[in-house]
């Protein structure tokens, strides 16, 4: 599938918001002219980005071989809290 073809699907999809639908448009130009998968770095709000748009797009999940996420806004939950000192905690 060429690269213009590419683009006029992701225009079509969801979710709305423009910086996600950016970074997915960049994902695919930027493997395509690569001709490899490439790895996605995203800080602060990047990381959720970069979530969001590999999530929203699941097509174009396959473009990317890693994701790093550096200091994202998703903190986690306190209600599945683990008694790592008793029972041990599972692998990250």
């Amino acid at each position: 599938m060429g690269v213009s073809s590419l683009l006029q699907k992701i225009k079509r999809r969801r979710p709305e918001n423009r910086g996600v639908r950016a970074m997915i448009v960049v994902v695919v130009v930027v493997a395509t002219r690569a001709h490899r998968r490439i790895a996605i770095y995203g800080v602060g709000q990047g990381a959720l980005a970069a979530r969001l748009a590999l999530t929203g797009w699941p097509d174009e999940r396959q473009l990317a071989s890693d994701v790093l996420s550096v200091s994202g806004l998703q903190h986690g939950t306190q209600l599945g809290v683990l008694d790592c000192d008793t029972e041990g905690c599972p692998a990250a």
